[in-house]
């Protein structure tokens, strides 16, 4: 009985190694791929190792065929060696312009046409009114809230895609 229940869990082990193995190696394939696709050499990226301890350096190269990431880290980190086993990786995070931000266009927009606005208030012109010597005076709210809006629109908009924004890839 013993013998069989042995061969039973030597069987469980040799399942669970040959099942998980290869979902690890596809994983680090996979984290090292979308790296190579997304972060271009000379981009500042911070490793965060299965440790949760980070290395922030410039990306320098990545070699798919030794599963390794070579970087120059920042500052005095302790760190003596450039090129590190993706094995070691938890994340990789990187810096990239270009996300567009609703909530930075959202502001911008309506702060824009609140400061439309109160400028076509304050703008205006006589136009002659109904009786002799009675003037009216045409103010131009809708017209600024909406040159306002526009305008701010196209500046938050600007503005949303030149910020940097960190994108983070999954190695675990």
């Amino acid at each position: 009985m013993r013998k069989m229940i042995r061969n039973f869990v030597k069987i469980a082990v040799l399942l669970r190694v040959t099942m998980v193995l290869p979902l690890t190696l596809q994983a680090e394939q996979n984290c090292l791929e979308e790296a190579a696709n997304k972060i271009k050499p000379g981009s500042s990226i911070t490793i965060i190792r299965t440790d949760n301890s980070k290395i922030s350096g410039t990306f320098l190269s990545l070699n798919l065929d030794r599963s390794s990431l070579m970087i120059s880290p920042f500052g005095s980190v302790g760190e003596k060696q450039s090129t590190y086993e993706i094995s070691e990786f938890a994340k990789i995070q990187y810096r990239k312009t270009g996300k567009f931000k609703p909530e930075i266009v959202l502001i911008s927009t309506i702060l824009g046409a609140g400061l439309g606005y109160a400028i076509g208030k304050q703008v205006g012109t006589l136009e002659p009114g109904p009786g002799f010597l009675e003037f009216r005076v045409h103010t131009f709210e809708a017209e600024g809230a909406g040159i306002g809006a526009a305008g701010s629109f196209l500046i938050g908009t600007i503005i949303s895609l030149a910020t940097k924004s960190t994108f983070t890839i999954e190695c675990k």
